[in-house]
């Protein structure tokens, strides 16, 4: 009875045991690695249509789930920094902004209460002309009634 020749079957990883898997060293021969990739007479071989030949095919779904999910952390704290870096950036355009527009109230306040002290100032510089103006007046008025006798 004639063996078949083993070099055309293809063997994955799930036909093989842990155990077996296990036992190989290194440097040890590895039927999956030393198959050939074009065969197509295997009872285990993988040839269904839209199956992959990747190293990454053999993976059960919860172990590539498993994967992602321990980058996830990684890039949901990538994420949380980013958003945070925009939180604080927006938050810091916002306080400029702000006191920006504090800054130019104060001066509109500033030239208003400028502009009512002028117009004061020079009220007050009538006022005191006004005032001199009326005393010489009166001191004329005075010394004319004090000259005249007529003054009481």
């Amino acid at each position: 009875m004639a063996l078949p020749d083993l070099s055309d079957f293809r063997v994955d990883d799930h036909s093989l045991g842990s155990g077996l898997q296990a036992d190989m060293g290194m440097g040890a021969f590895n039927p999956v690695h030393s198959a050939s990739a074009g065969s197509s007479a295997s009872p285990t071989s993988n040839n269904t249509p839209g199956a992959s030949n990747t190293p990454d095919a053999h993976l059960n779904p919860d172990e590539v789930s498993h994967d992602a999910s321990s980058k996830s952390p990684a890039l949901s704290s990538l994420d949380f920094k980013v958003r945070k870096r925009e939180r604080n950036t927006a938050a810091a355009r916002r306080y400029r902004q702000k006191r920006q527009d504090r800054i130019k109230e104060l001066d509109e306040a500033l030239a208003e209460v400028t502009k009512e002290r002028d117009e004061l100032r020079l009220r007050l510089a009538r006022q005191e002309a006004q005032t001199a103006t009326l005393r010489d007046l009166m001191g004329m008025s005075a010394s004319a009634t004090n000259r005249t006798g007529l003054g009481g």
